[in-house]
């Protein structure tokens, strides 16, 4: 059998099946097995498959053609041109989740061009000449399951949104979806804290203005690790004012964190409606990251309580939500009374994803 025939076989099986992109599906299973690009094995389309390459290669194909996603058996999924790892324990990243990512990036960057020409008009003193955006952006991601979209930001804003750094804090109730995480943040290059927990109980007690040295379990092989997730903070001036925020006094006493970002890819689906998804979902992907409560926005619900509690003023919370549930969760912001200016982003099918408010103290 040719290395032609044997994807052309997986492409019938596949279809049969009910694989919506059988072609391209028995493509990557073949790059899979012989760890080939498209155009290396293109080269040799009529040359003779081995035996031990049709037999990896068949196995590979039953599982994806009894509804295993494509993603879990080669272990890897592509996301703002960055590769992450996944397994059954995390959801597998999806490109309507980089609209939120997308729209967290240019939030950073005019947030820190307005602070900046802020500070600077207001005199804010010992700022670097050499960095225009002079202290990090601080972001919580929620429910961070692969890492994605933390990870994604931790990589990503320094170089397009002309960012000093980025401290990102990603937080998970799942200590199985941790340790992916973990695992991406190395294979790309960055280090956000990790700490689990259901929500915002992950983040633990918080000191506004100081140092905070925490012990808590990092899902890193079992270890657990001294992080210290707080700054010091840069007086200038007089008053005791800080520079770029870090440590600001806040009028508010239910403040609890100073995150300039909170992002969230909750889970939003109805729990009667998951047995009716494709069977990759369904039958593959995690329950805990799927199942959002009778109506969906349980988890979103408890996210907008609680987020203002730990964003700075004029800080801004971005939330994945489904396609039907803008006017209910736009009526619980509204109606919270913590946040101004909500709306919503479409994806590229035309429907709501991205809810994005700023807290308004």
């Amino acid at each position: 059998m040719t290395v032609r025939e044997l994807i052309t076989f997986g492409e019938r099986e596949l279809a049969a099946a009910g694989a919506e992109n059988a072609k391209g599906d028995s493509r990557q299973l073949y790059s899979h097995v012989t760890s080939l690009t498209y155009a290396e094995f293109f080269i040799g389309y009529d040359n003779t498959v081995s035996d031990r390459t049709k037999r990896e290669f068949m196995k590979l194909l039953s599982r994806r053609a009894s509804g295993e996603p494509l993603q879990y058996i080669t272990g890897k999924q592509d996301f703002m041109g960055l590769t992450f790892r996944v397994s059954p324990s995390v959801l597998i990243p999806r490109p309507e989740t980089e609209l939120l990512v997308e729209n967290a990036l240019d939030l950073i960057e005019k947030k820190m061009r307005l602070e900046t020409s802020a500070n600077r008009n207001g005199g804010c003193a010992g700022r670097s000449e050499e960095n225009e955006y002079a202290r990090n952006v601080r972001i919580l991601d929620l429910c961070c399951g692969s890492g994605a979209i933390g990870v994604s930001l931790a990589k990503l804003a320094p170089e397009t949104a002309n960012v000093r750094g980025v401290e990102v804090c990603c937080c998970d109730i799942s200590g199985a979806a941790l340790e992916v995480a973990e695992r991406n943040a190395r294979l790309n290059g960055v280090k956000p804290e990790f700490r689990r927990g259901d929500l915002f109980e992950a983040l633990g007690p918080q000191v506004l203005g100081k140092e905070r040295c925490t012990e808590h379990d990092v899902r890193n092989g079992g270890n657990r690790s001294r992080h210290c997730g707080g700054n010091r903070s840069r007086h200038c001036g007089s008053g005791g004012r800080t520079c770029g925020g870090e440590g600001e006094n806040h009028a508010d006493s239910d403040k609890q964190g100073d995150f300039d970002l909170i992002v969230s890819n909750p889970p939003y689906i109805e729990s009667s409606l998951i047995p009716k998804l494709r069977i990759e979902v369904s039958g593959h992907e995690p329950m805990e990251a799927l199942d959002g409560g009778e109506d969906g926005m349980d988890i979103c619900r408890r996210i907008i309580a609680s987020a203002h509690k730990y964003m700075k003023k004029n800080g801004v919370l971005l939330m994945e939500i489904g396609y039907n549930q803008k006017q209910a969760l736009l009526n619980v912001i509204n109606t919270d009374g913590h946040y101004v200016e909500p709306y919503c982003l479409k994806d590229l099918s035309g429907r709501d994803r991205i809810l994005i408010a700023y807290a308004a103290y």
